[in-house]
């Protein structure tokens, strides 16, 4: 497990009591990477501090910014990975498995978000997981999928206990108002 650090380092994280909490399922609309990366470092540092598991699906340049902000914060990414309290998952591959050849397949989807937490699972039992690959779909206009996705997340969500899913979007994706409704529905809180 890794060394709890003293309050005032994780007061000093942005987002931090916002981000953990009852929520099952939480979206962020982010301005810039540097903001995602904030957001998805505090909900995987309190998880991290509380002795919960955390699965991180992000794209490569978001995966070394929020280890890097983690680092930052004291945490030992390779000894939480080694002792799987953390696990780190490309969204880019990922999303190409599951909507290979263009259409998503919920087979797909169940398989590697089974594989992203079973060794975290087997060594805790709260999980903490962030999912990149909607706002991928998003950012490509694919506004059905990534609400399929949220769908599925929440089919996920509604079989298993003691996880908590955070969900990001950029703003500068184009997105009708009536996909943004989907969205927010489909969570339990949005930032």
């Amino acid at each position: 497990m890794i060394p709890r650090m003293p309050p005032t380092r994780l007061d000093a994280v942005p987002y931090s009591n916002r981000l953990i909490g009852t929520s099952r399922h939480i979206v962020h609309f982010y301005e810039s990477d540097d903001d995602l990366a904030s957001s998805v470092a505090t909900f995987c540092l309190v998880g991290l501090l509380n002795g919960c598991g955390c699965v991180v699906i992000a794209t490569r340049g978001h995966q070394a910014t929020v280890t890097a902000k983690l680092r930052e914060c004291g945490i030992d990414i390779e000894h939480a990975m080694r002792s799987n309290q953390m696990a780190i998952v490309d969204a880019e591959a990922a999303l190409s498995e599951i909507c290979s050849p263009g259409t998503p397949d919920r087979a797909a989807f169940d398989r590697i978000a089974s594989e992203a937490v079973e060794n975290v699972r087997l060594h805790h039992s709260h999980i903490l997981m962030f999912g990149e690959m909607v706002g991928l779909l998003a950012a490509r206009g694919d506004h059905q999928s990534a609400i399929l996705f949220e769908q599925w997340c929440n089919d996920c969500l509604f079989r298993t206990t003691n996880v908590q899913m955070f969900c990001a979007y950029p703003k500068s994706c184009e997105i009708s108002r009536d996909a943004y409704e989907s969205v927010c529905r489909a969570h339990t809180a949005v930032l």
